[in-house]
């Protein structure tokens, strides 16, 4: 992950990190599903793998979600930053940035593929 690669974890950790107040878009209560990219990749494989008779769709993620507010929050935790602030840009919030919600529901659907859907780390 690069510091400036745009994204949401690694812009809060830079931020946090240089004691700049977080940027969060919104109000702070949208949500987002983050997985492991190894998790993907075997939910992939195992796609792949399945019998010729299989369709689809199959949507392949977390089916855990939490607010921009919360990952802002653990941030701040995590690194220790317990003084920093939150910026909220409200008025850059756009229906683009929409809650997952829908997608969260129907990714609990691939536990024909993953089984129980976890996978250890």
């Amino acid at each position: 992950m690069h510091p400036n690669d745009g994204r949401v974890v690694s812009n809060f950790i830079v931020q946090a990190l240089q004691n700049e107040p977080i940027t969060i878009y919104g109000d702070g209560m949208q949500s987002r599903s983050f997985c492991y990219v190894d998790d993907l990749i075997e939910a992939l494989i195992r796609l792949m793998n399945t019998e010729d008779d299989f369709t689809g769709p199959v949507n392949i993620g977390n089916p855990d979600e939490f607010t921009m507010l919360e990952l802002a929050e653990n941030v701040i935790e995590l690194t220790g930053m317990l003084a920093a602030q939150l910026q909220f840009n409200v008025g850059i919030y756009s229906q683009q940035n929409h809650d997952i919600g829908e997608l969260i529901r129907s990714v609990r659907n691939s536990n024909l593929i993953m089984g129980d859907g976890q996978i250890q780390h």
